[in-house]
């Protein structure tokens, strides 16, 4: 299932005998040129998962996509929009 916010891409999979969720952080090279830009997306990206997904018990793997928009917004903006996407996707497959 595919979810869509202003910064980041959600897909998410559902893992059979998987004991918790997973997740992933991609940027494709179309979106930051420069591997500092990427490396620095994906670490943003990792760190306001764990703070949003603290709780989360479903057994699916989460792959956000990084979009060119989040390389320039606010950590907050990033926050809101990794927060909304997690609650669509945990209240789609509950």
């Amino acid at each position: 299932k595919h979810f869509h916010g202003a910064y980041y891409s959600l897909v998410v999979f559902l893992l059979s005998g998987a004991v918790g969720p997973k997740y992933t952080c991609v940027v494709s090279k179309k979106t930051a040129r420069r591997a500092v830009d990427r490396n620095r997306a994906k670490r943003v990206c990792r760190e306001l998962i764990r703070k949003h997904t603290a709780r989360v018990k479903c057994p699916g793997a989460f792959v956000f996509r990084v979009k060119a928009s989040a390389l320039d917004a606010s950590h907050p903006k990033l926050s809101e929009d990794i927060a909304t996407l997690v609650k669509e996707a945990v209240q789609y497959f509950e």
